[in-house]
């Protein structure tokens, strides 16, 4: 990835570039000033996914610390409010419209950025907090081999891994609405980690009502808090034997900074777990 094959302005920080797939979505980088194309490691791809604020660039900016110290490059999509009608604010949460479909968005995205920065990506990290973890939990069902640790931190609803109740409070019915086969064993492959703060307590944004966009019968039940829900889904996973751990953070309440610097201690750890083994 010399400088001769791509723009100077892909180096650091981009501005956000439109998704040729689908162009009411977009996205941007961050790409260490020390890789280039010959000193790249293939996967070394952290995809981070903003919460309701759509604060992806800020979002992609608390990892820089991160891909400088281990060579990774960053990719931040922005989902825009208003893709389903103008009051949309939460339709890339939960993946259930029949306008757009958000994984595919995403993994166009990556293509997108693989292309044009020479990249070799078969699996990589992914991060979400708050909306963003809503995003990253269900976009690991339906693409569990496609990432190799992921950080779910403070999603407001959790779908469980349950075959008897329908997407999105479960997942009886995923093959049929995403056209996809459903390996449960493929779900053992990445890296788990849940966060969230020990003071996340408020609930009026996360608590579903009959006549709610998202109501479903058992869309509270994985409890109230955000805290409750995460250790719901932390059951859930354990369960069913997957690869997760959890960490409820003393003092923190729903705060993406300091969630972001445990995320950070986490990717860490992961990678030099992985590169120790080789």
């Amino acid at each position: 990835m010399s400088s001769k094959l791509i723009s100077a302005y892909d180096i650091g920080k981009s501005a956000d570039f439109s998704c040729q797939y689908d162009q009411r979505f977009s996205y941007s980088t961050y790409v260490p000033a020390h890789i280039t194309e010959a000193n790249y490691t293939p996967n070394k791809l952290l995809v981070v996914i903003h919460g309701s604020g759509r604060n992806n660039q800020l979002v992609r900016d608390r990892f820089i610390s991160f891909a400088d110290r281990y060579g990774y490059i960053i990719l931040s999509p922005l989902f825009p409010c208003g893709i389903t009608d103008s009051k949309d604010r939460s339709s890339y949460k939960y993946f259930m419209s029949d306008k757009v479909q958000y994984d595919k968005v995403l993994l166009a995205m990556i293509d997108e950025v693989g292309a044009r920065l020479h990249l070799t990506i078969k699996n990589y990290l992914m991060f979400g907090f708050s909306g963003g973890a809503h995003f990253a939990h269900r976009f690991f069902y339906l693409h569990p081999s496609k990432l190799s640790c992921l950080v779910i931190a403070s999603p407001g609803s959790v779908t469980l891994i349950d075959t008897e109740q329908n997407w999105w409070v479960g997942l009886k019915n995923i093959e049929e609405k995403f056209d996809i086969s459903f390996d449960i064993k493929s779900l053992k492959i990445p890296k788990i980690q849940l966060l969230v703060g020990k003071e996340d307590l408020s609930t009026h944004e996360i608590t579903h009502s009959p006549g709610g966009e998202f109501w479903m019968d058992n869309a509270n039940s994985a409890g109230v808090t955000r805290v409750d829900r995460c250790n719901s889904l932390y059951e859930n996973f354990t369960k069913h034997g997957l690869n997760v751990d959890i960490e409820v953070i003393p003092g923190a309440a729903h705060d993406g900074i300091i969630i972001c610097k445990k995320a950070i201690e986490v990717f860490s750890q992961f990678v030099e777990d992985n590169e120790s083994d080789k």
